[in-house]
Parts: C-alpha cells; sequence; structure tokens
C-alpha cells in the first residue's frame, strides 16, 4: 500500500524552475513537497566528481540576475545573493571566426565600439542596431510587469503601447538584424550567443535572440562558486529551512485528476503525494501524455502540445587537466569558435554530426571557480550542440542505462570527442598530454539523469513556429496543474528561475480565489 503524505502544493522535479516555485511557495507559508528522479537536485544544474576535479554539466553563465534584470527579483526571492558568490564576466566571451577575433566586452558600449572597429563601414547599422535592441528591453520589462500585476493586453493595445517589442516578436533575427546591417561577417559575429537558444537566425525569433543579449549586456553575466550545483542545493536548503520537504529517487509515474482537478501524484516506489496545488517541472509532453493521461485534455490542447519539436540536445567532452591553463596563459572563460560565418552552414553541421565543422565552445571553469580543480589542474569543457537523432536508435525506454554497454554507440560517441579535441588542441597545443579525467556526455547522458525528452537541454525548439506565445504557457487545461521549466518558457536557467517564481505566484493567487 502506498505511503501518503498531504502537502499543499506538490513539484514534479528538482529543476531550477521546480525548486524556485517550491521556494516561493514554502516562503509563503505553503507546505511543499519536491518529488526528484535523481539523486540531487538541479536538473541540468548539477555537477559531477572525478577524483578532486568537479565538473559544471551545463552552465556557461547566468544572465539577468544583477540589479535592474528580469530575474532579479526571482534571485532575491531565492536569497541568491545573500548565501552565494557571484563573479561577474568581463570580458564576456571570445569568439573567433576565419577573419575576426574578439574579446567580447560585457559593457554593451565598449562591445559598440569593438564592433564598430571591426566594421567601420558599417557604424551606424551597429549603432541603430544596438539602440533598437535596447528599446525592446525596455519595453519588455514593462510589459512583463504588466503581466505580473495581471493585465493582459490585446494586439491593438499592444501596439499602441509596446510597439518595438511587438515588432520583435514577429520577425526571425534574421531579418530583424537586416533592418539595421548588412555585412554577413558582422551578422555571423553579432549572433554568436544564437548557441544559447539553439536555433539559427533565420528561424530564431528575434525577441528571444535580443532579450537573452539585452540581459548579458546590460545587466551583466555571472558564474557563481560552486558551479550550477552551489545554486541549487542553496534554494534546496531554503526550501528546507522554511519546512519544504525534497524526496530523492522518486521517479514520478502518475498525476491522479479527478473532477478535472489534480488531486495527488505517485512515484515509482509507491509515495503518494495529495495536494491542492501540482506543478510539473517535466517536459510538457512527458506531463501530458504519460502522466496524466491524454484523456483528461482537450484535443486542442493535445495537437498544442504534440506539435512541439524538442530543441537541440548537447554533446559535452569533460575534461580534468593536471596543468594550469591560467598559469599558461589561457586567461579566458569562455571561447566559441566558429568555421563558418553563416550560421545555418553551422547549424546544418550540427544535424548532421560534423563535430569538425560545427560550432564549439571551450569554458574553461576554473578561470572564475579555483575550486572546481587542485592546485596546479585545471577543468575544461568541449561543448557542441548535437541532435536527438543522431543517437535515438541506442535508446531503449525500458532500461535506460542499456547504451552504456552498446559498442556502436561508444565507438560514435569517442570519435565524435576525438574530433572535438583536435580542434582544441588548435587553440590549446599538448591538450591531450594534460588530460587526467576525461567524460563524453551525449544527449542519451541527458535523457538518464534528467528524463527530459529527447535530451532536449532548452525544452520545446525555440524556432519562429513555437517561440513565446505561440507555446502552451504554463497554464494547462486542468486549474491547478501548472507547467514551469523550458517548455513552458524559454530554456536558460535565469529563464527557469523567473518561469517558477512567476509560476508559483500565480498558484499562490489561484489557491487564495478558490478557497
Amino acid at each position: 500500500m502506498a505511503d501518503t503524505i498531504k502537502a499543499d502544493a506538490v513539484i514534479v522535479g528538482a529543476g531550477l524552475g521546480g525548486l524556485s516555485a517550491a521556494c516561493t511557495l514554502a516562503k509563503a507559508g505553503k507546505q511543499v513537497v519536491v518529488l526528484e528522479h535523481h539523486a540531487v537536485p538541479g536538473g541540468y544544474a548539477h555537477d559531477f566528481r572525478r577524483g578532486h576535479y568537479r565538473f559544471e554539466v551545463s552552465l556557461h553563465a547566468l544572465d539577468g540576475i544583477g540589479p535592474g534584470g528580469l530575474a532579479y527579483p526571482a534571485a532575491c526571492e531565492l536569497e541568491l545573493w545573500e548565501r552565494l558568490t557571484f563573479h561577474r564576466l568581463d570580458p564576456f566571451y571570445t569568439v573567433r571566426f576565419p577573419e575576426h577575433e574578439l574579446d567580447v566586452s560585457a559593457d554593451v558600449y565598449t562591445y559598440e565600439h569593438q564592433l564598430i572597429q571591426q566594421f567601420p563601414h558599417e557604424r551606424k547599422g551597429i549603432r541603430s542596431l544596438i539602440d533598437s535592441i535596447r528599446r525592446v528591453f525596455s519595453e519588455l520589462h514593462r510589459n512583463r510587469q504588466d503581466t505580473l500585476a495581471g493585465r493582459e493586453l490585446g494586439l491593438s493595445e499592444m501596439a499602441v503601447e509596446y510597439p518595438c517589442l511587438l515588432d520583435s516578436m514577429e520577425c526571425s533575427w534574421e531579418d530583424y538584424m537586416s533592418q539595421h546591417i548588412e555585412d554577413p561577417k558582422l551578422k555571423g559575429l553579432f549572433s554568436t550567443l544564437w548557441g544559447y537558444l539553439g536555433m539559427p537566425p533565420s528561424n530564431l525569433n528575434a525577441l528571444a535572440f535580443l532579450s537573452v543579449w539585452a540581459s548579458y549586456h546590460l545587466h551583466g553575466a555571472y558564474y557563481p562558486e560552486g558551479g550550477s550545483m552551489a545554486i541549487s542545493r542553496s534554494i534546496a536548503d531554503l526550501i528546507k529551512e522554511h519546512g519544504g520537504q525534497l524526496h530523492y529517487r522518486q521517479t514520478v509515474e502518475r498525476i491522479e485528476v479527478e473532477d478535472n482537478k489534480a488531486v495527488a501524484v505517485v512515484t515509482h516506489r509507491g509515495l503518494r503525494v495529495e495536494a491542492d496545488l501540482v506543478i510539473s517541472n517535466a517536459s510538457m509532453p512527458t506531463t501530458m501524455s504519460k502522466l496524466v493521461g491524454n484523456e483528461h485534455y482537450s484535443k486542442r490542447y493535445i495537437r498544442r502540445v504534440n506539435r512541439l519539436k524538442p530543441s537541440l540536445s548537447s554533446l559535452v567532452v569533460y575534461l580534468g587537466l593536471d596543468r594550469d591553463l591560467s598559469a599558461d596563459g589561457y586567461d579566458f572563460h569562455e571561447i566559441f569558435l566558429f568555421e563558418d560565418y553563416n550560421i545555418d552552414n553551422d547549424y546544418e553541421a550540427i544535424l548532421q554530426g560534423q563535430f569538425d565543422k560545427s560550432n564549439m565552445v571551450l569554458t574553461h571553469y576554473t578561470h572564475v571557480d579555483h575550486s572546481a580543480a587542485p592546485k596546479d589542474g585545471s577543468v575544461l569543457a568541449l561543448i557542441s550542440l548535437a541532435p536527438w537523432e543522431l543517437f535515438e536508435e541506442w535508446h531503449d525506454p525500458e532500461n535506460i542505462k542499456g547504451y552504456q554497454k552498446n559498442e556502436a554507440y561508444e565507438a560514435f560517441k569517442d570519435a565524435a570527442a576525438e574530433k572535438m579535441l583536435d580542434r582544441a588542441e588548435q587553440i590549446i597545443p599538448g591538450l591531450r598530454d594534460s588530460i587526467k579525467y576525461m567524460e563524453v556526455g551525449t544527449p542519451l547522458t541527458n535523457v538518464r539523469y534528467s528524463l527530459n525528452h529527447q535530451g532536449a537541454i532548452y525544452g520545446a525548439e525555440q524556432s519562429m513556429e513555437q517561440s513565446l506565445a505561440m507555446r502552451p504557457g504554463s497554464e494547462t487545461p486542468i486549474p491547478n496543474l501548472w507547467n514551469v521549466g523550458a517548455w513552458a518558457f524559454i530554456g536558460g536557467m535565469s529563464a527557469a528561475l523567473m518561469s517558477g517564481h512567476d509560476v508559483a505566484q500565480k498558484a499562490l493567487q489561484y489557491n487564495h480565489s478558490s478557497d
């Protein structure tokens, strides 16, 4: 017989979206229970260790958590600035194209000057583009406050109050850039951060890109001491300090629904949690079809969710080095390597698994967080986006660990890693000679540890067809069941924190109105 716990709210999944929602509710005095498949909190926001080396799973840099940033209210609610130490990155990153290399300043006007130095013939367009981005971001801030206050605007009202914001929502990033600049090489360089969203400029919503770009350049890029796991553990501790419970290795099997209301959540170990509110940090397709069941949804909602295409996943080579890269003069946090200025060509190389040609990122974690490695050691990650389709043949839903014993999978994974190492050694000669630990993470690794649909790292693909308002959103046809995280909002850790915080506030209002 199942053990039963009664609570005000139960959260499915301890990713940052779920943790943020749980913490916000717990601080509001609600009895909260969090159920997590993994042995630790965080979802993608966690780490793993080999010897004295700590490997960051996914975080590059947090945006928007500084004063004035979109995620600052959530960061304050979660007491991140009080409980953790953050380092602001400047330069933000280094980017290398065939004919250009730039240490990109975090300051927006210094970066503007850097671009003008590289492309003097585009001076007017560069300034016009950046001014336009700032106007849109200002309108986004104001509109967000309207939304949080419950003021929903129609299209006609949006056109009057937020014309720049509305225009950016209706075009691709490529088309948006083209209103201001023409040089294809400049467009490629300005779009360096496209990998943070997982779609090329030709099919990436302009608002999605420029909001991330502006969030970093206007309010800072940050990395916390202890990595993203420090954030996850800090929030988990705060939940417990406010009376909340976190149960690990409790994989949720179903959400019970009666009379169009979620009444309980049941795990594979037989734990049953009854609650008035249910918040799911699982992927939207999983929540709908596997945990709840399609019979509880309208055909229209089912079609909307089933149409969602997952984002790209990732291939990551984690390296623990017995070499101090900083002492050797490698003074960077992150380097983006591009073989082509045309991002569409880059995207196609990723889809084809051409890891010798696709955009690759080298992240030197010990540059800002020395605690990640022992003295005279370093932690480096080589990162490429990767499609699920390259790996799905080795995925057995009935035996999630089975792929690890497949020789073909191991050979494919290792060959991809070798291509990435070849490219990294062009930046850091002799890299292979200093490797003490090496692990390779693939889309299958993401599925195993996060249960995220197809190992997607940004939830639903952030294409023109399914960005922003085109997504089903956090609310569901079941009024006390809510979605949080990348599938309901947008991808990224700061976005996940905002998602959980926003949904918790809405759920509190729902709970109050239904009492």
